[in-house]
């Protein structure tokens, strides 16, 4: 369990939490009631006990009263995510100025917003249906900061005109996923503008995990930018894990107590030990309009139990949804590691796909070199790379720069999926590796 690494104090404040979490659940909602949560409390000596509450599984919510019942309940604002799973899921956010401030103060100290005269702040992240862009921005608006939200996934603000609005207003912290962080760089190059002398000086990147030489791309890409990550599900309504300054690709527990965050072997029960993998596990102890206790978030990570680093708590390393691994000749290979190899070398677009067809890896690149025989020749470097260090073979459809997606389109789906096409007819492949809306 990360949360059981925790100093004693902070594991103290948490049983509490816990306790005060499972008699609020019990006493507001029929469907925990009915499950009985509020007998467990009594158990509940120390973290470790948490175990005796039985796992939440996504799936098995969609399918209960609870979701039916919080929506009875008029809460005030009502969003949805599909996640990675395409399945709808209910959010209800706290939106309310005590968690914005909450927000804010976390920011600022992690940060250092307010230290290093950040004025201004473009938000490229969702604001329909989705909370994360409107979380930003009224958190960013009560420290004073300019916000502009730029949204993404719409014709209203393009890439194109994001670019106009960082050469125009100068913003100096640029919050979004990586996808449309590298691509706006990358897109900058393509006109003749360098993007590592923008405004650019803090990033802020959620949405989707990185690899080690992702990060150091998107940093190098804004000439050397503070780059950090948060690492959460929207569904759970809480800031997150976040990375610190030396290992961004690390996501470390709030150093407030609130977030139990457990990282299980596969029966679920058994804690992982450091530099051990497992399945992470949310409970967020807030009174939450939708608590979930014990959530599966469907992903692995790799727990390390101390960090030199400025954060005095756990970390861990995300590597991806279990749904998403390849079976290799030795052993699991998360998309993630693959996507290191890749961003390992400069010459490798930032846009790239894994397919996966009847046992067949297939990886769809670009590659920065002219002629087709140059592309050819590096393809096979990479290929014999990433035999050689994941022992996964694999075969390259290499493009040309800016020709397997245009870098100002609207991107349809996140990066470092795994598209699995087995059972799929060629027009619904087609439509499936389709990179961007337009």
């Amino acid at each position: 369990m990360s949360s059981y690494l925790l100093s004693q104090e902070q594991q103290e404040v948490l049983v509490v939490k816990l306790k005060d979490l499972l008699h609020y659940a019990s006493e507001n909602f029929s469907y925990y009631k009915n499950e009985g949560i509020h007998l467990y409390s009594d158990s509940i000596h120390s973290l470790l006990d948490i175990r005796k509450i039985p796992i939440l599984e996504r799936n098995n919510l969609l399918h209960s009263d609870l979701i039916n019942e919080v929506i009875s309940k008029n809460p005030p604002a009502y969003f949805e995510t599909s996640g990675t799973t395409g399945n709808p899921f209910p959010v209800i956010p706290n939106l309310s100025q005590e968690k914005n401030n909450a927000f804010a103060s976390f920011m600022d100290s992690w940060m250092s917003l307010t230290q290093d005269n950040v004025t201004k702040a473009i938000i490229a992240l969702p604001f329909e249906m989705n909370p994360v862009g409107l979380k930003y921005y009224l958190g960013l608006t009560t420290l004073g900061i300019t916000s502009i939200p730029a949204g993404v996934r719409t014709h209203l603000c393009t890439p194109s005109k994001v670019l106009q609005i960082i050469a125009r207003l100068k913003p100096e912290l640029l919050i979004g996923r990586p996808l449309e962080i590298l691509r706006y760089a990358e897109a900058m190059g393509l006109e003749n503008t360098d993007s590592t002398k923008t405004s650019i000086k803090k990033i802020i990147f959620t949405g989707e995990i990185v690899s080690k030489n992702k990060w150091k791309r998107m940093s190098r890409y804004y000439g050397n930018a503070d780059v950090r990550g948060i690492y959460g599900l929207t569904e759970v309504d809480s800031g997150g894990l976040i990375s610190c300054k030396k290992h961004q690709y690390k996501y470390h527990l709030p150093t407030f107590p609130y977030l139990i965050v457990e990282v299980l072997k596969d029966d679920l029960m058994t804690p992982v030990s450091d530099g051990e993998e497992g399945n992470v596990i949310f409970t967020n102890t807030e009174k939450n309009y939708l608590p979930l206790i014990r959530y599966n978030s469907g992903d692995i990570g790799r727990l390390h139990a101390t960090c030199d680093c400025e954060l005095n708590t756990p970390s861990i390393e995300i590597l991806g949804r279990k749904s998403d691994y390849i079976q290799s000749q030795t052993g699991k290979v998360f998309p993630i590691q693959i996507e290191n190899i890749l961003f390992q070398y400069d010459e490798v677009g930032s846009d790239y796909q894994i397919l996966s067809q009847n046992g067949k890896i297939t990886l769809r690149i670009e590659i920065n070199k002219k002629h087709k025989e140059e592309r050819d020749h590096f393809s096979e470097q990479i290929k014999c790379e990433i035999h050689k260090k994941l022992n996964l073979p694999v075969y390259i459809d290499a493009y040309a720069f800016g020709q397997l997606t245009n870098k100002l389109g609207i991107a349809k789906d996140k990066a470092g999926k795994l598209y699995v096409l087995d059972n799929y007819n060629e027009n619904e492949i087609q439509e499936k590796l389709r990179i961007n809306f337009c």
